[in-house]
C-alpha cells in the first residue's frame, strides 16, 4: 500500500503525514493489526490486546487546524474502520525535520527507554498531554502519572519515565505536531470517507434507525467506543455480518442541564462526563473521582455512558451510581420514545430492555441539591486502571440527628449492580447510633449472591460490601460535623 494514492477509494484514513485511499477493510480488523501488518508501522505494540497496558497507544485527530481534536486510544481494542475519516498519529510520525519531539528527546535525555518495548505508547501518552499550550504551566508530578496510568512497564522503571514527562512538560509546545496538522484541503478529503459493506458509520438518529430496522440483532454489532465490546471480537473473534458505528451521531454526544435535570447522551464519552463534573455548576468530587477510576485516559476517550449502561456488566462502575441517583434511561424507537428506571432497564446479567428495534438514545437524572449527598467507593486488586471488585454507591441526606432519604447500590454482587431496597428500609429514619448492623449484615446475605473469581472470593466480596456500607454511611455523618 502506498501513501497519497487512489484517495477516490471508498476508504480514506490519515496516517501521519499521509493519506490512505482503500477499497476495503475486513470489518473486524483492529487499527493496532491495521497499522501494523498493512502499513508496517511497527512502533505500535501488541501488548495484553484488552487495553489494559497501553503499549498500542496512538493518537487520534479530527478537525482542521488551528481547531483540531486530538485523543490518545488504545488502538488494540478499536477497529481499524473507526479512524476512517479521521487522521492516526503514531510514534513514527512524530518527529518533524526540527529533530525528535520534545518528549522524545526527554525521554532519551532520562534514560528512560530500558528495555523498550512499551517506551513507545509512554511516549504518546505523554506527547497527547503536551499537546497543550498551557502544559507546562499547570503540569505537575500527579498529573504525569495520571497520564501514564493507563501505560504499564514491564521493567518497572516508572522514575525516569515520570523525570522525562516533567521535563517535556516544560518544554514542549501545541507547535510541537504543526506537520502533522490537518489541512482544509485534507479535511475535505477526509469528509468523503464512505461506510463499506459489514461496516456501516451513521452520522444521525434517523440513518441509525434505518440500519436498526434492516438487521437482525443477533447478527449485528452497536458500536461506539467499544473497549468492552471489541474485547469480544480480538478474544472471542465473534463476527458480524453488519458493525453499526454510532460514534459521529452529535445529538447522541450532548450533554445539557435544564430545570435542575441533566442528561448526558448515549455515545457521551467518560473523558467528556469527567470534564463537565471537574467544573462549572454541577462540579461534584466524587463523581470526578468516580471516573478517574474508570479505566485509564485512552478508555475514557472512547468508553461511553451508552457502552457501560447497554452492556449491562455487573462490575460497570457507572451503573451502581447511576442507580442511587434514580437515572432514567430513554429508549428511542421509529414512532417514539419510552422511559426506564434503571432498574427497569437492566434486566440480568449482560440482558437489558432494549427491543430490537430501539436504542439508548441519553441518560436522565435530577442533579442533587449537594453533591456532598452522595458517595461511591470502588474495591479493586489495583488501585489505577482495573475492573471491580465490588463498588458502593450511596446517596444521603441527614438533619445531623436521623437519616431522612437513604439510596444504596452494590455493584460485583450478582448478575448485575442492584439497588439495596430492604437494607435501605432498615437504615432510613433511624438515628446513626440505632442502625441494626446485624439486621443490615442479614438482609445482604439473602439478598446478594456474589461469585468467586480471579478478582476476589465471594465471602470476600459479602464481607466488603457490609463493611463498606456500614464506614460509608458513618463518613456521612463523620464529615458534616468537621464542616
Amino acid at each position: 500500500m502506498t501513501p497519497d494514492s487512489e484517495v477516490n477509494k471508498p476508504v480514506i484514513i490519515k496516517v501521519n503525514a499521509h493519506i490512505y485511499g482503500l477499497d476495503t477493510v475486513d470489518p473486524h480488523l483492529t487499527l493496532l493489526e491495521f497499522l501494523r501488518e498493512s502499513l508496517h508501522l511497527r512502533g505500535t505494540k501488541q501488548g495484553c490486546g484488552t487495553g489494559d497496558c497501553g503499549a498500542c497507544t496512538v493518537i487520534v485527530a479530527t478537525g482542521e487546524a488551528p481547531n483540531e481534536s486530538r485523543h490518545a486510544i488504545n488502538s488494540c481494542i478499536t477497529p481499524a474502520l473507526a479512524v476512517a475519516g479521521k487522521q492516526v498519529i503514531t510514534v513514527e510520525g512524530i518527529a518533524s525535520d526540527q529533530g525528535l519531539h520534545p518528549v522524545q528527546q526527554a525521554m532519551v535525555d532520562s534514560n528512560a527507554s530500558q528495555c523498550g518495548f512499551c517506551t513507545p505508547g509512554f511516549v504518546m501518552s505523554l506527547v497527547d498531554f503536551t499537546a497543550s499550550n498551557k502544559v507546562s504551566e499547570t503540569s505537575s508530578r500527579s498529573d504525569v502519572i495520571a497520564t501514564i496510568g493507563g501505560n504499564l512497564c514491564r521493567c518497572t522503571g516508572y522514575r525516569p519515565i515520570v523525570e522525562a514527562g516533567l521535563i517535556a512538560c516544560s518544554t514542549s509546545s501545541d507547535t510541537d505536531l504543526a506537520h502533522l496538522r490537518i489541512s482544509q484541503e485534507e479535511s475535505r478529503l477526509l469528509a468523503k470517507s464512505e461506510s463499506i459493506e459489514g461496516y456501516i458509520k451513521v452520522d444521525s438518529e434517523s440513518a441509525f434507525l434505518d440500519e436498526l430496522n434492516t438487521s437482525e440483532p443477533g447478527s449485528r454489532l452497536i458500536l461506539s467506543g467499544g473497549t468492552d465490546a471489541w474485547i469480544e471480537v480480538t478474544s472471542r473473534l465473534l463476527k458480524y455480518d453488519k458493525i453499526i458505528d454510532i460514534s459521529d451521531v452529535a445529538t447522541l454526544k450532548h450533554i445539557g442541564v435544564q430545570d435542575g435535570i441533566l442528561s448526558v447522551g448515549a455515545c457521551t464519552t467518560l473523558s467528556r462526563l469527567l470534564s463537565f463534573f471537574s467544573a462549572g455548576a454541577c462540579r461534584s468530587e466524587a463523581m470526578v473521582n468516580l471516573l478517574k477510576r474508570f479505566g485509564s485516559k485512552q478508555i475514557r476517550n472512547r468508553a461511553t455512558i451508552g457502552g457501560n449502561l447497554c452492556s449491562a456488566s455487573p462490575i460497570g462502575d457507572l451503573i451502581p451510581a447511576l442507580l442511587v441517583l434514580e437515572a432514567t434511561a430513554v429508549l428511542t424507537r421509529a414512532n417514539g420514545s419510552r422511559i426506564l428506571d434503571l432498574e427497569e432497564f437492566i434486566e440480568g446479567y449482560r440482558k437489558t430492555a432494549l427491543a430490537k428495534d430501539e436504542y439508548l438514545s441519553k441518560i436522565s437524572l435530577s442533579i442533587p441539591e449537594s453533591w456532598s449527598s452522595f458517595a461511591f467507593r470502588k474495591l479493586s486488586k489495583r488501585y489505577e486502571d482495573d475492573i471491580s471488585s465490588v463498588s458502593i454507591a450511596v446517596f444521603l441526606l441527614h438533619d445531623n440527628v436521623r437519616i431522612n432519604e437513604i439510596r444504596i447500590a452494590l455493584g460485583g454482587a450478582g448478575d448485575r449492580a442492584l439497588r439495596l431496597f430492604e437494607v435501605e428500609k432498615i437504615i432510613l429514619g433511624r438515628r446513626l447510633i440505632d442502625i441494626d448492623w446485624k439486621a443490615v449484615s442479614d438482609t445482604l446475605d439473602r439478598t446478594i449472591f456474589p461469585i468467586s473469581d480471579v478478582r476476589a472470593s465471594a465471602d470476600y466480596r459479602q464481607s466488603m460490601a457490609i463493611a463498606s456500607i456500614k464506614e460509608m454511611v458513618d463518613q456521612f455523618f463523620l464529615s458534616s460535623s468537621g464542616s
